[in-house]
């Protein structure tokens, strides 16, 4: 049989070098040294010392491959829940976009003030009228409004007179006054 480096013994058997070298130190595995004054194990050692644990090396390797199948399974799992989070985002931007925009116009419609329109007065239900009916509603309107006019100016002319009240004075200039007036 040929004879085993310690690097080959370590990845044939599956056993870290460290290992190997503990049990060269123990004297459980001999080592011959060759030519060039490398160490080299022989395969039967190997067997004898480390048989259990090529075993053991293999339930490993298939532990490991039935977790990365499993967290393959988990990834694609993550994958999916995060479509499903990025679906509810956008969705969830789209109706704020829209409730936004909603409230922006009822924003408008509420600061939009209507003009003022003068009032019209009430239609009569008269089929058939005369242009001297047109005319003479039209002056009563006319007048109407005059007398609402002037109503209104009489009113802040008051108003303004009620302002135009003597002004007070204060303490000082009522002592100035007095002494002037004696």
């Amino acid at each position: 049989m040929t004879l085993l480096t310690i690097v080959e013994a370590s990845k044939q058997f599956g056993v870290t070098r460290s290992r190997i070298y503990r049990a060269l130190e123990k004297g459980t595995i001999t080592a011959q040294i060759d030519a060039d004054g490398v160490k080299r194990i022989d395969p039967t050692d190997m067997i004898r010392v480390f048989s259990g644990r090529k075993k053991t090396r293999t339930t490993t390797e298939a532990k490991k491959t039935g977790v990365s199948e499993q967290n393959e399974m988990i990834v694609e799992m993550l994958k999916e829940q995060l479509k499903q989070a990025q679906d509810r985002e956008q969705k969830l931007f789209n109706e704020i976009a829209s409730i936004r925009k909603d409230f922006d116009d009822y924003k408008a419609l509420i600061t939009y003030q209507m003009p003022v329109s003068p009032p019209t007065p009430p239609e009569q239900p008269e089929a058939k009228r005369t242009s001297l009916d047109n005319e003479s509603d039209a002056s009563d309107t006319a007048q109407a409004i005059q007398r609402n006019d002037i109503g209104r100016t009489d009113q802040n002319t008051q108003k303004s007179d009620e302002r135009a009240a003597p002004k007070k004075h204060g303490l000082f200039s009522r002592m100035i006054r007095t002494l002037i007036d004696d």
